[in-house]
C-alpha cells in the first residue's frame, strides 16, 4: 500500500509541474506573440470581408434594381 499510494502522488505531482510549466508558457507566448496576432489577425480578416464587400457593393445595386437580385442573392448564399 505504501508504494501503491506514492504512484498517483508522483503522477499528480508530475502532472501539477507539466501544467505549470505549459501555463507559463502560454502566458508570455500570449502576452508577446498571442496579443499581436490576434491584433494582427483582426486587421487582416477586416480587410478580406472589405474586400469582398466592395466589389459586391459596386456592382449589385446596378444588377439588382435591373434583374431583381433576390433571386441571385439566395442562389449565391
Amino acid at each position: 500500500m505504501g508504494s501503491h499510494s506514492e504512484g498517483p502522488s508522483k503522477a499528480e505531482e508530475l502532472l501539477g509541474r507539466i501544467e505549470r510549466s505549459a501555463g507559463r508558457v502560454e502566458e508570455r507566448i500570449g502576452s508577446k506573440r498571442g496579443d499581436d496576432f490576434a491584433a494582427i489577425h483582426g486587421r487582416v480578416r477586416r480587410r478580406r470581408a472589405e474586400e469582398r464587400l466592395r466589389p459586391d457593393e459596386a456592382e449589385t445595386p446596378n444588377d439588382q434594381v435591373d434583374e431583381g437580385a433576390s433571386d441571385e442573392t439566395g442562389a449565391d448564399h
